[in-house]
Formats: C-alpha cells, sequence, structure tokens
C-alpha cells in the first residue's frame, strides 16, 4: 500500500498498470493523521525510496520515517539528505542509493525474509526516534537554548524592528 500523493503519482499509475501490479500495489491517496498511524500500525517494513526531483527538490527529513520508526518498524529508505542521521544503516534500518530500484528490491527482501533482523531494526528505530524526537527531550532543548540565548550578550541587544 502506498499513501500519500505527489508530482510522480501519475508515472506511478502508469508503472503499475505497465506490469500488471494491481493487485499487489494499492496507491491510496492522501490520508488523515489517524488512518496512516493505523496502516503503520499494521505494517511490516516501511519503505520510502525518496528521490531527489529535476529542480533539486527532495524531501530533506521526512517525518513519516520518525512516524514508522516510533511504530517499531523497519525502515527501507534513500540515502540522500537528512534521511541518513535518522536511519541508521542496519541498526534502525536499510538504506539505498536513490533512484536504485534493484538495491531498494534486495533492502526490502533482506527485511523481510529475516525477521529478527525486522525486529531487530524495528525495535532500535523505536528507541531511536523516542530518544532523538520526543516532544518532552526537544522541549527541554528549546528551552535551555532560548535561557542561554537571554542569558548571553544577544539577549542584551536592543532589536530595531524599524519602528520609530
Amino acid at each position: 500500500e502506498i499513501i500519500g500523493q505527489g508530482p510522480l503519482e501519475k508515472e506511478l499509475c502508469t508503472q503499475i498498470d505497465r506490469l500488471d501490479l494491481q493487485n499487489c500495489v494499492k496507491l491510496l491517496g492522501a490520508k488523515p493523521q489517524h488512518e496512516i498511524a493505523e496502516h503503520l500500525a499494521a505494517g511490516t517494513v516501511f519503505v520510502l525510496p525518496s528521490v531527489i526531483g529535476p529542480d533539486g527538490g527532495m524531501d530533506n527529513l521526512p517525518t513519516v520515517i520518525m512516524e514508522a520508526m516510533a511504530s517499531g518498524l523497519p525502515v527501507v529508505s534513500t540515502a540522500i539528505a537528512g534521511i541518513p542521521e535518522m536511519v541508521v544503516e542496519n541498526e534502525t534500518g536499510v538504506l539505498v542509493p536513490a533512484s536504485d530500484a534493484g538495491a531498494l528490491a534486495r533492502a526490502i527482501e533482506k527485511v523481510i525474509v529475516d525477521p529478527s533482523f525486522a525486529r531487530h531494526l524495528g525495535e532500535n528505530g523505536h528507541k531511536r526516534a523516542c530518544e532523538l524526537f520526543s516532544i518532552n527531550k526537544n522541549v527541554r532543548s528549546l528551552i535551555q537554548i532560548f535561557e542561554e540565548l537571554v542569558d548571553s550578550e544577544v539577549g542584551q541587544i536592543k532589536v530595531d524592528r524599524g519602528h520609530n
């Protein structure tokens, strides 16, 4: 199942039809957050093959990877932008080069055929998501930054906002 929409959707539909994969691949479109959580909870592996667009655009730090890790799913994704900062190779997931369909297929297979490896990735991913991306930790970090800023010389500088 593929959840979401994007500029590659039409091309993906064409490939699904051309390869006669309608019984294997379902395009579900955009879904509300609670439905995404339900799909993640029911999943076996989370796959996000991010690509770099012709204009250089890409998902720098896809939130959905963090959500999948927090759900305990092993992650297979591409080693671009900030994804390797979240997904640690063979610890929380498997990373492949962008636009390498063969490597992506092998990585998915590696996770699916080895349940103990998948469990290892999922457990470590869950732990990493909780450690790095918990709301409490992030709020504490922001408070510390604000306190340091207020206590620093920068905090003492009067900011000119263009008002007379």
